[in-house]
């Protein structure tokens, strides 16, 4: 598959996951407030059945036909993703892996970020495009390692870019973008981007809170067709 821009200027260490009590809920943190208690129901009712398995289109950005990762780098990317999203009942799974040939597959620009998805329809799954470098649109040239983005023109319409230097944690990070979440100040939340190493980056998790806030972007996709569960194999 072959994209133009067509824009002038124009992404080893134990897991640790939340403790659980004797009957298998979610252990609760320190002062969660009683409405979020309450809501142990529901969320433990996404545990109890199948879980939702989510479909990822993968394109890989290829320049002289070399793939910027490779898909065993992106398979451990995606393990520590499912490890995270356990807990609301959601697996993720490489429904495709499309190559894309481009003219310069360094993405550099909010309208190459626009370009790579503005011709593609993204209903039912979560598209991701893994490129060589992604440039900080806000401050060039420093380069990032993931983001969650919205097409300008319609912002209903979203996907996923990392770049190479993406690690392990990113596409869960990115991928708790996708179901709602902004960043975060919880401590233990893998959506806080503040400098701290406590927790260390492998043993952040998605909170109480924001596992709640997750079920209802979660809900609200499925009952818009956004998302498209994969039937069981």
């Amino acid at each position: 598959m072959h994209i133009a821009w067509g824009l002038a200027g124009a992404l080893s260490t134990p897991w640790l996951l939340p403790a659980r009590t004797a009957d298998g809920a979610v252990a609760r943190e320190d002062g969660v407030t009683s409405a979020l208690r309450e809501d142990t129901r529901s969320r433990d009712d996404v545990r109890a059945t199948s879980a939702v398995r989510v479909g990822v289109r993968v394109f890989a950005l290829e320049d002289d036909e070399h793939p910027a990762v490779s898909r065993a780098w992106f398979r451990e990317r995606l393990d520590h993703a499912n490890r995270l999203f356990d807990v609301i009942g959601v697996r993720f799974e490489v429904a495709s892996w499309e190559p894309l040939r481009v003219a310069n597959a360094p993405v550099d620009t909010r309208a190459q970020r626009d370009a790579l998805g503005a011709a593609m329809n993204h209903e039912g799954q979560v598209d991701v495009y893994l490129v060589p470098r992604l440039t900080d649109v806000d401050a060039p040239p420093a380069q990032i390692r993931g983001v969650h983005w919205r097409l300008r023109r319609d912002t209903s319409r979203r996907w996923i870019i990392m770049s190479a230097i993406s690690g392990p944690m990113v596409l869960a990070h990115e991928l708790g973008h996708f179901f709602s979440l902004p960043h975060g100040a919880e401590p233990t939340s893998i959506m806080n981007k503040r400098p701290r190493s406590n927790p260390p980056w492998e043993q952040r998790v998605f909170t109480p809170r924001e596992q709640t806030a997750m079920i209802a972007a979660l809900t609200r996709m499925l009952d818009s067709g956004r998302l498209t569960p994969r039937k069981a194999r």
